[in-house]
């Protein structure tokens, strides 16, 4: 008897430990834990042992506990069984999926309950049929997605989910740790809370719509101590989190004792407040993340209540009415104003539901106002106004008011047979808007393909000067200008055989519209046009690019106005409005960074690299430029090495402080480039403003492949999940026409050449440039192409107001003019000696300033090298015999591909003794990810030392065969180098990747400061 209690007792002991090390221990193990007992013991105990536990063969044979297998021991009483029933049948209620395991567990309750409460127990078995009888849906997929969800919340281990999208239909996959597994009876569904990774978003998933899963055993996961699901969800009308301030909800249910009995007898929301009013009516108020979640819960109290606040919720409930009243016949046709009928928006997900053309205009004049008065500074500010000679106020009011009457075009034939529905085609056919006539109206009225953009181009021809008593030459501009909203401004005869003039109905309502705008915005009128021509062009461009820019923000109907067609005053709508667009400015990211006018000294802003002062080339060109008033042009030439980037950071940041810009664009010349920029960029953007939101991209072809882009990217809301972190990088500003409005960033120069070629929506890029401070770096690699365009954008980026700091390392005395020239047109006929600064400021000769010399570095130059492969290969096997890391740079993709291929056969067949993973070929023609892995893979190995002045990663031998890739701002530091001939403003630039960093000799084996130039052919 003793004896078998022994064993019963270290078996469970045995137990315990497994749980305490659910990875499994081997016998010895269990052993030794346990003090005193031979592992022979614990062995033969192993017949012994309860079926939930194992021994994994797979895993060297540790014993381990199956977690599936395992039964919970505990006890309950009568009144706890009770909750467990009640809460199993709730779930029963809520969800038609068959859940065998909620059956088990009440089955298993009433047969404990059998003789303490034998009538208890049938109901308990009854409902254990019900959880798992052939009634309920059976879902196989739901059900391994919740066994291994939930598997993997208690070991806090990932798993692999792919989630399918509600409104695409897109499945995407996702690696996911589960934080919190949540019931949504109002759903009639269950979420799963939890962090997605690499991009280390927090999100929430519907479980019914995850399709496959797979449990990553050997992926770890800890969850934060600072999550608390209750209070994510504590105002969360059901599942629906944000991480903004809850909003006030505020019900007003009818006057009937039942009604308001009935409300007050549960308690909805847990911070929820009532107040009986005089007049027997019941209010109703909570602090509500998402009051949309509570639609379906109002709508089911019908006509018995009455939601207050806020707006949003009101006009959805108002919506529903409307439409219930069109289903089932209810509504009363009143007499609409004439200029309520025409739409500008169909709901893609509800094509009957439109939003009035009147509200568009509306909307989109609000957000133009919004951008002109809280996002554009006031150095643009101030320009605009002095174009047209008119006060800020009233330059903004002129601007948003045109900015209005951006889609004048849709109220005309063309466009309302376009999309509209059906009912509301009758009702325009009823108030005399003709849609088709043969014979009275031109092929291109009526043609639903003709543009209506260009249709308001040729109707604001006629009112323009009516509305504002402004010249026809001037009318005909902006009506052009407004006209190119949707990204090219319509061609010379355009406008031609369009007329809908033979019913006037069309043009009442048009003019009726302009008349119903002009009163919400009151625009200044008898404006004169920019006196000279290149004003008028920058003022048209400028103001192109913000009517494209308000457009799209204003058409976001979906997400922000909504989809309005019932009839209101003008200025009530306006009202409504410009709350709307000042929520979807900042849902988007357009509020954030705005220059202060406070700047700090080169020590406070670069103490993150431990500089406590400028050299002397950067306190010289920081003494001259801090003071220029903008726009102006610094011209930066000086060897690599002295710190270019840092100078151009710290007088760029200086001047939009001093001249209120708008932001700051670094331009590079390749994507490599730009990569590595955008790093040293973020870094100084977070330590200049450590407290401020900062609006930052990546902007070149291939930046959505960028890991550190990625991962600063904003992940939309995926089906009804929700997002929660706030980002660097504001999504909606990734597109590429769209990426250059963003404050900062960081990418190629053929971005900004995109602005001034006749491309769509040109305009919208030089837009985004204007008024900022722009910084071309290694402009030395143009070419005769490029160096075109650029002298071509330097010219519009002047007139735009933006600043420009171009930096090289050399530059030719007459490439040097033409730039001056572009920019300033003045000419520069100043020389001097290298180092030098060119300064090209407002009411300033262009001038030339000799900086100081910095310390000669001597390179020792070889050309004992053949141009064969194999000469190459003898040469590094002899100078890498101690160790070393050596680049080859290549002038063709061709020759990098055949000196790496004679470079890797002989590593395979031993006669170079160098690792796999530290000969790398680098060139452009890689796709894109590759690319991307094999940079970071140099940069690590070959890049800067870290903070402590250590490389880690840096190889003991390492050998990189490259093209130009890696000789324009990649930071990088080679013992040896061997190049092609190339002209010598290359080869300067490949030397500077040679002892570029403090190392000792030691480090660098003996290797001195040489740069190898193979033969020519």
């Amino acid at each position: 008897m003793e004896r078998a209690a022994n064993k019963a007792a270290r078996i469970l002991q045995i137990e315990t430990l497994l749980l305490a090390y659910p990875e499994g221990l081997k016998p010895a193990e269990i052993a030794r834990k346990l003090g005193g007992v031979h592992r022979s013991t614990i062995t033969r105990m192993l017949d012994d042992l309860p079926k939930h536990i194992y021994v994994d063969e797979f895993d060297d044979g540790k014993w381990k506990i199956d977690w599936d297998s395992y039964m919970v021991n505990i006890r309950l009483s009568l009144h706890e069984a009770m909750a467990v029933h009640l809460a199993t049948r709730l779930l029963a209620k809520w969800s038609n999926r068959r859940n065998h395991h909620a059956g088990a567990a009440l089955r298993k309750l009433g047969i404990s309950l059998k003789h303490l409460a034998p009538f208890v127990s049938d109901h308990f078995l009854a409902s254990a049929e019900v959880m798992d009888g052939e009634a309920q849906y059976y879902d196989p997929v739901y059900l391994r997605v919740l066994e291994t969800l939930t598997r993997a919340w208690s070991k806090k281990r990932m798993v692999k989910i792919k989630h399918k999208k509600e409104d695409t239909g897109k499945v995407n996959e996702y690696k996911f740790a589960p934080y919190f597994i949540e019931p949504y009876p109002l759903g009639q569904t269950t979420h799963v809370i939890g962090r997605i990774y690499p991009e280390d978003i927090r999100l929430t998933f519907k479980l019914e719509r995850i399709r496959d899963i797979e449990p990553l055993d050997d992926e770890p996961y800890t969850i934060p101590d600072d999550f608390n699901p209750r209070e994510l969800l504590a105002n969360a009308w059901g599942i629906w989190y944000t991480d903004k301030e809850p909003q006030d909800v505020a019900l007003k249910f009818r006057a009937d004792p039942h009604i308001v009995s009935r409300v007050k007898e549960t308690r909805w929301q847990s911070g929820e407040r009532t107040d009986d009013l005089p007049d027997g009516s019941l209010w109703w108020q909570a602090k509500i993340d998402e009051p949309r979640e509570m639609l379906p819960w109002i709508r089911g109290w019908g006509a018995d209540v009455e939601a207050l606040k806020p707006e949003g919720l009101r006009e959805a409930l108002i919506q529903t009415a409307l439409d219930l009243g069109k289903i089932y016949g209810t509504t009363t046709t009143t007499a609409k104003l004439l200029y309520h009928l025409p739409y500008a928006k169909t709901n893609p997900d509800n094509p009957k539901q439109i939003h009035l053309l009147l509200y568009h205009l509306i909307d989109v004049g609000q957000v133009a106002w919004l951008l002109w008065g809280e996002v554009l500074t006031d150095s643009i500010r101030q320009r605009l106004a002095g174009m047209l000679n008119l006060s800020v106020d009233e330059a903004g009011q002129f601007i948003a008011f045109l900015a209005a009457l951006h889609d004048l075009g849709k109220c005309s034939p063309a466009y309302q047979q376009k999309y509209a529905p059906d009912w509301l085609k009758k009702e325009l056919v009823e108030a005399n808007f003709i849609l088709h006539d043969a014979t009275g109206y031109s092929h291109k009225t009526q043609d639903p393909k003709t543009p209506h953009a260009t249709i308001s181009t040729w109707a604001l021809i006629a009112l323009l000067p009516e509305l504002l008593q402004i010249d026809t030459h001037f009318s005909y501009k902006i009506a052009v200008a407004l006209g190119g909203h949707h990204g090219s401004w319509p061609a010379s005869g355009a406008t031609d055989n369009i007329d809908d003039g033979k019913y006037p109905q069309w043009n009442d309502v048009r003019r009726d519209l302009c008349w119903e705008v002009r009163a919400d915005f009151h625009p200044p009128t008898a404006v004169k046009a920019p006196a000279n021509k290149t004003d008028l062009n920058t003022f048209l461009t400028i103001f192109s690019g913000l009517v494209s820019v308000a457009d799209w923000i204003g058409s976001r109907n979906k997400e922000c106005f909504g989809f309005i067609e019932r009839a209101m005053s003008t200025r009530q709508y306006a009202l409504r409005s410009v709350e709307k667009a000042r929520s979807a400015l900042d849902d988007l990211g357009w509020f954030g960074w705005q220059p202060t006018g406070h700047t700090l000294d080169f020590g406070q802003v670069f103490a993150y690299l431990n500089f406590t002062a400028p050299r002397g080339v950067q306190a010289e060109v920081i003494n001259q430029a801090q003071h220029l008033a903008g726009p102006s042009l610094l011209i930066v030439e000086a060897p690599t090495g002295i710190g270019k980037t840092e100078i151009a950071l710290y007088v760029a940041d200086s001047w939009l402080q001093q001249q209120a810009g708008r932001g700051l664009y670094v331009a590079m010349p390749t994507q490599a480039t730009s990569n590595q920029m955008y790093g040293r960029v973020g870094e100084f953007l977070h330590h200049r403003y450590p407290h401020t939101k900062i609006n930052y991209h990546l902007v070149h072809g291939q930046a959505a492949w960028q890991d550190k882009f990625k991962k600063q990217i904003e992940l939309q809301t995926v089906g009804d999940d929700k997002r929660t972190t706030a980002v660097q990088a504001e999504s909606w500003f990734t597109p590429r026409k769209q990426t250059l409005l963003a404050p900062f960033g960081v990418g190629t120069v053929d971005q900004t050449f995109m602005s001034i070629l006749q491309t769509k929506h040109f305009f919208v890029r030089l837009f985004g440039l204007s008024h900022k401070v722009i910084i071309f770096d290694e402009v030395h690699a143009y070419d005769t192409f490029m160096s075109t365009l650029f002298e071509r954008l330097l010219t519009w980026l002047n007139a735009v107001g933006t600043s420009v700091i171009i930096l090289s390392a050399t530059l030719p005395a007459e490439t040097r003019r033409k730039l001056v020239k572009a920019y300033s047109g003045e000419t520069l006929t100043q020389s001097g000696e290298y180092p030098s600064l060119t300064i090209a400021a407002a009411n300033q000769t262009p001038r030339l300033i000799e900086l100081p010399k910095p310390a000669d570095i001597t390179v020792q130059l070889a050309w004992d090298v053949g141009r064969e492969p194999d000469d190459i290969l003898t040469y590094l096997k002899e100078e890498l015999a101690a160790g070393g890391c050596a680049a080859v740079i290549c002038n063709t993709v061709r020759r990098a591909q055949e000196i790496y291929k004679v470079l890797d056969e002989a590593r395979q067949n031993g006669d170079l003794d160098l690792p796999q993973d530290d000969l790398i070929l680098f060139h452009a023609r890689f796709p894109p990810v590759w690319r991307q892995v094999i940079e970071e893979k140099v940069l690590r190995k070959f890049g800067k030392p870290d903070k402590e002045g250590k490389s880690p990663h840096r190889p003991h031998k390492g050998i990189v065969v490259a093209t130009q890739v890696i000789e324009q701002s990649l930071d990088l530091d080679f013992d040896l180098m061997l190049t092609d001939p190339a002209p010598i403003d290359l080869i300067i630039q490949r030397a500077g990747r040679l002892h570029r960093h403090d190392r000792t000799a030691a480090e660098r084996y003996g290797l001195p400061r040489r740069l190898v130039i193979t033969e020519p052919t």
